[in-house]
Parts: structure tokens; sequence; C-alpha cells
């Protein structure tokens, strides 16, 4: 074996340990169920490296028997790793992780803009318009208002009107409650 072989069949088989580590620790991010993208990219590169190296050896004559296998393992490797980052991941797919019971469905909730003296005051349930409604807190228009020294009236009627605003986005939550049932 001639030196340069001994350092490409050396380069090869850390590709291969590479992979094999990669594929083990894709396998536990997998349980966990992150993102296997940047695994999948790899495998994806390292599957797409192979042929042109062999392509390279072969043409400049230092492709030996052994080298070329340890190419092809590394090949294969990065195949299994790139379709088992494909798999089905633990909970996905309306199942909850191990369980294989089906997940509750998401709890949707519509909102709707509210305006205050003509501007916008932030989003608010469509329960809580209709306790507005209720109160007579409401104007109604062309869009949702509520009326003028709306926190005096919501008091005297037993309702309280709260803003809730969220600082990174800046956006502001109406939330109406009732003191008595």
């Amino acid at each position: 074996m001639r030196g340069f072989d001994a350092l490409l069949l050396a380069i090869f088989m850390i590709f291969e340990a590479g992979a094999l580590l990669l594929i083990t620790a894709m396998l536990e991010r997998k349980k966990s169920g992150r993102s296997l993208d940047r695994e999948r990219l790899l495998f994806f590169f390292f599957f797409c490296l192979m042929p042109v190296c062999l392509g390279l050896l072969k043409l400049f004559g230092g492709l030996g028997l052994l080298v070329g296998g340890c190419l092809g393992g590394v090949m294969l490797t990065s195949a299994l790793g790139f379709a088992l980052s494909f798999g089905r991941r633990p909970g996905a797919s309306g199942t909850a992780a191990g369980e294989g019971q089906p997940l509750p469905e998401p709890a949707g909730m519509k909102v709707y803009q509210i305006y205050y003296q003509g501007e916008v005051l932030g989003l608010i349930s469509r329960e809580g318009i209709d306790r507005l409604l209720a109160n007579q807190l409401l104007k109604r228009q062309r869009t949702v208002e509520l009326v003028d020294k709306d926190r005096a009236r919501a008091q005297e009627k037993g309702v309280e009107v709260r803003l809730l605003k969220n600082p990174a986005s800046g956006q502001v939550l109406v939330k109406v409650e009732s003191r008595n049932p």
C-alpha cells in the first residue's frame, strides 16, 4: 500500500465514522422531535461529494480496491442517513409522542379588531364583543367601536375592560371580564 492510498483510506474512514456518529445524533434529535434539516443537508452533501471524489480518483489513478470500498461505504452510509432523516418523527402526524393516541385539536379563537375614538385599539374575541354589546358598551357602525368613557360605564355595569399589550410586537388585546356572573 502506498502512502497516498493510506492517506485516502484514513480520510474516508474518518468520513465514515463521522457519518455514523451523525446518524446516531440525528436519531436522538428525531426522538425529541427537533428539526433534522441540518443533518439532511449534510448527508445530501456527502452523498453528492463522494461520486466527485470517485471520478477524480479514477481519473488520476489513485483508486484502489480498498479506497474504492471505503468510498462506497461512505456513500451508502450517507444515503442511509439521508433516508432516515425523512422518517416519521414521534408525535408527528396527529399522535402524541410515544403514546399512539391522537392529539387534541388545537383550540382556535376568532378575534376582531376593535376601535376607540376612530383608531384601532386592539383585538377582541367574539365572547368579549358579546359581553360589551350586552352591556351597551359598543357602538354599532361600520366598525366595532367602544363608547366614550368606556371604563367608567363598564365599572357601573360590572364589566372590566383590560388592555393587554405585547411589548415585542406592540399588539393590543382587549380582555372583557364580568365581575358578577
